[in-house]
């Protein structure tokens, strides 16, 4: 009886253990997305995505094209920084595959040059205080800051990728992964 109790605790400490593990590949995937993000590192950014994201939704090449078009921008400089993961779910396993729903933040910052006039900048601030929480203004440097929240399924795929996911995206994440999936990991629309 003692060499099953000190076996099942084996196994409790073992199983224990590799769920620490996961949950921490999870968080250092989406760290290092987050971090090749804030340094505009996009190939490295894009390796973190679930491949058929560009498959269905856009191609990798033209993810790539746009955020390098936003980067030289000519009325404006965009950042994100001081990134940082708000939520990890419970992993859920459908059909072999496993899950998680992960929600980060990321604090945004759009300074707008000269050439811009003044009411567009206010009309952008407009639109996106109504979409986002804690915007502010600073008129002297001419920068719109705000903290964007955003979520993600975690897919163990090859390592673990990302899924992004909104109310906008959820009819295609709906034909990437499985419905079963999207109920066990509770997400709403």
């Amino acid at each position: 009886m003692k060499h099953i109790t000190c076996i099942c605790i084996f196994l409790l400490s073992v199983s224990f253990c590799i769920a620490q593990k996961t949950s921490s590949d999870i968080r250092e995937s989406i760290t290092a997305h987050m971090k090749a993000m804030e340094v505009k590192d996009y190939e490295t950014a894009l390796d973190h995505y679930y491949k058929k994201y560009f498959n269905l939704i856009m191609s990798r090449t033209e993810f790539l094209q746009k955020l390098l078009e936003m980067d030289n921008n000519d009325m404006l400089i965009g950042r994100n920084k001081l990134s940082k993961i708000i939520s990890v779910s419970d992993i859920v396993t459908v059909d072999a595959i496993k899950y998680a729903f992960v929600t980060y933040e990321a604090h945004v910052s759009i300074t707008y040059k000269d050439t811009v006039e003044e009411e567009v900048v206010l009309y952008v601030r407009q639109q996106i205080e109504a979409k986002e929480n804690n915007v502010s203004y600073d008129k002297e440097k001419r920068e719109i800051t705000y903290y964007r929240n955003s979520d993600c399924i975690m897919i163990l795929d090859n390592g673990w990728k990302l899924l992004p996911y909104s109310k906008k995206l959820a009819p295609f994440v709906k034909t990437m992964i499985p419905k079963a999936a999207i109920e066990k990991l509770n997400i709403s629309e």
